[in-house]
């Protein structure tokens, strides 16, 4: 039988019961100490996993462009969150979040094949937002965002300005 022949949505529904029915399996069998309370986010990477999978057969690059971003801020955000719930990051990183997003906004606008500049511009904001106070967080200098905020007006600018050229190049 051909894969052609399944629903995209039979597939990740199979694989995900699979998936789930080994863990289940490994923990009732054997000695393993299963800790839902930091497992859970592993159910949200599976959530992001999904729509990623889904975009692989998408012809329509901006609707490929939608799956992607979905799939990478769900799956992003479960990294983030079972990291946080393991003790490796805090949860006070706030920048993570923005970053996430703005991650997740320029995947689609690649996935799309740069056609779908609607992500490019808030997805540059957002990703030099994170960045910048998860520097800022680190290095523990909040005057620094007080000398440097221009330069996020100055990158917004060019991101505008490009983004349309590079939408009408790549069409023609």
């Amino acid at each position: 039988m051909r894969t052609r022949d399944y629903k995209n949505g039979s597939i990740m529904g199979g694989i995900s019961l699979i998936a789930l029915g080994l863990v289940f399996f490994v923990a009732t069998q054997a000695n393993f100490d299963l800790n839902w309370g930091r497992l859970w986010p592993v159910f949200v990477v599976l959530g992001g996993v999904a729509p990623l999978t889904r975009a692989f057969s998408v012809a329509d690059p901006r609707t490929r462009g939608g799956y992607v971003v979905g799939g990478t801020m769900c799956s992003l955000l479960g990294v983030y969150f079972f990291l946080a719930m393991s003790g490796i990051l805090s949860w006070a990183l706030w920048p993570v979040y923005p970053l996430i997003i703005g991650v997740a906004l320029l995947s689609g606008y690649l996935a799309s094949g740069l056609q779908d500049s609607r992500y490019l511009l808030p997805g540059v904001i957002l990703s030099v937002i994170g960045v910048a106070f998860l520097g800022v967080l680190t290095l523990g200098d909040y005057t620094i965002i007080g000398k440097i905020w221009p330069v996020f007006l100055i990158i917004g600018g060019v991101v505008m300005l490009i983004a349309p050229r590079a939408g009408r190049t790549h069409n023609s």
